[in-house]
C-alpha cells in the first residue's frame, strides 16, 4: 500500500510540475527564437515604461527649449539623436530670428500604437494636442491669442547602452 501511495504521489508531482515546466520551457524557446530573429511579438512592460518616460522627458525639455529660445543647458539631457536635436534647434532658430519666443504647452497625448520592432527598436505613434503662443523676445509681450494644433507623430526609439532614445520623429496619417 505504501509503495502504491508513493508511486501515486510521484505521478501527481510529475504531472503538476509538467504543468509549470513545459509552458515555461516553450516560452523560453519562443523568446530565444524571437530574439535570434531580432523580432518580438510581445512588449516588455519594463522597457515600454522606460520608452514612455523618455518621451515624457523629451516633451518637457522641448517645451523649455522653445520657451527660452533654445537655451542649450539641457541639450545633453534630451533623449534624442543629434539629428532630432538639430531639427528642434533649427525650428527654434527660425522663430527667434523673427524676434519671438514660442511658448508650447502639451495639452494631451494619446498613444495610438506601440510596437517593438526588435529588442533594440520600437515605434510609438501618438496623437498630440498642443497649445502655443508667440511672445516678443524683449519684454515677453504675448502676440495674438493662444492657438491649438494637433500632431500625429511617430517616434522611432533605439536602445543604446541600456538607454532608449528617439532616433527619428515623423508624422503619420490615419
Amino acid at each position: 500500500m505504501f509503495i502504491l501511495q508513493r508511486a501515486l504521489f510521484f505521478k501527481i508531482l510529475f504531472f503538476l510540475s509538467s504543468l509549470l515546466f513545459f509552458p515555461l520551457l516553450a516560452y523560453k524557446i519562443d523568446k530565444i527564437k524571437l530574439e535570434k530573429e531580432g523580432v518580438i511579438s510581445f512588449y516588455d512592460l519594463k522597457e515600454r515604461k522606460k520608452i514612455e518616460e523618455n518621451l515624457e522627458l523629451y516633451y518637457k525639455i522641448i517645451m523649455d527649449f522653445y520657451a527660452t529660445g533654445g537655451n542649450p543647458q539641457l541639450i545633453n539631457e534630451i533623449p534624442a539623436s543629434k539629428m532630432v536635436k538639430h531639427e528642434i534647434f533649427k525650428d527654434i532658430g527660425m522663430v527667434v530670428q523673427n524676434g519671438y519666443f514660442m511658448i508650447l504647452d502639451l495639452v494631451e497625448v494619446k498613444i495610438k500604437e506601440f510596437k517593438f520592432l526588435s529588442l533594440k527598436e520600437a515605434i510609438l505613434k501618438t496623437k498630440e494636442v498642443w497649445n502655443f503662443q508667440y511672445q516678443e523676445i524683449g519684454g515677453r509681450k504675448p502676440i495674438g491669442e493662444v492657438k491649438t494644433f494637433e500632431a500625429k507623430r511617430q517616434y522611432l526609439f533605439i536602445k543604446d547602452k541600456e538607454v532608449w532614445f528617439i532616433k527619428e520623429v515623423d508624422y503619420w496619417k490615419e
